[in-house]
């Protein structure tokens, strides 16, 4: 570099200009044109390094944003979904009696026939399964007339269609019952023309199906 003070006390390159360049009256020769075209390009770089500088600092929000939409994306899409809950009544089908799923109605298997007591002459239907005693009119063997007759489950008759046979046991009452005069604290089968004791009421069972017939035999006729 040739540093050269002008007379109005201005440093230029002398190697650069012919002329003090601060100076009005100065002019730039052949070679400060290709340094001034020179410098502009420097100048551009400048300027463009600044505008690419700042490029990164947008590209980097715009990217953090984006992580941030993905995280609450993630972060909906993981979140527990509250369970769907159903009616107990669509979820869990009815329960239905053997007899049931092969014939329209549920047969008689059998009968209690009342011979004593206000009841007395009356009979009562028995079908396949748990034939709840009691006075209430919910009851399947509804004996309203006794009121030594608990309200509810007072005795449980029972028929097994497999094992063709009947049963009797205590209900849920405190009141005790008899199969022919003796009290019954467990179940015990109940054979066709035996009498239950059930408050001051005598009931016969009267057997419909047994060994010799139960209604899955029409079935069976029927298949062949």
């Amino acid at each position: 570099m040739n540093l050269i003070q002008c007379v109005n006390g201005h440093y230029y390159d002398g190697d650069r200009f012919s002329s003090c360049p601060h100076c009005k009256g100065g002019a730039a020769s052949s070679s400060e044109e290709s340094v001034t075209i020179s410098y502009d390009s420097t100048a551009n770089p400048t300027v463009d390094t600044g505008a690419a500088a700042s490029s990164p600092t947008i590209k980097e929000v715009t990217s953090n944003q984006n992580t941030a939409n993905t995280n609450a994306a993630v972060k909906l899409s993981t979140a527990p979904t509250a369970p769907i809950v159903q009616p107990l009544d669509d979820a869990t089908p009815k329960t239905v009696r053997l007899y049931e799923t092969e014939m329209e109605i549920e047969p008689v298997v059998g009968w209690l026939v009342a011979l004593s007591g206000k009841a007395k002459g009356k009979s009562y239907m028995l079908k396949a399964g748990p034939n709840f005693i009691g006075r209430d009119s919910s009851m399947n063997v509804s004996i309203t007339e006794d009121n030594t007759v608990s309200r509810n489950k007072h005795a449980v008759v029972i028929y097994d269609p497999k094992s063709r046979r009947f049963f009797a046991l205590p209900g849920e009452s405190r009141a005790l019952f008899y199969v022919d005069d003796e009290v019954v604290l467990n179940n015990v089968e109940v054979k066709d023309r035996q009498l239950l004791t059930v408050g001051e009421t005598k009931l016969m069972l009267v057997a419909f199906c047994n060994e010799k017939f139960a209604w899955e035999d029409l079935k069976e006729d029927k298949d062949e």
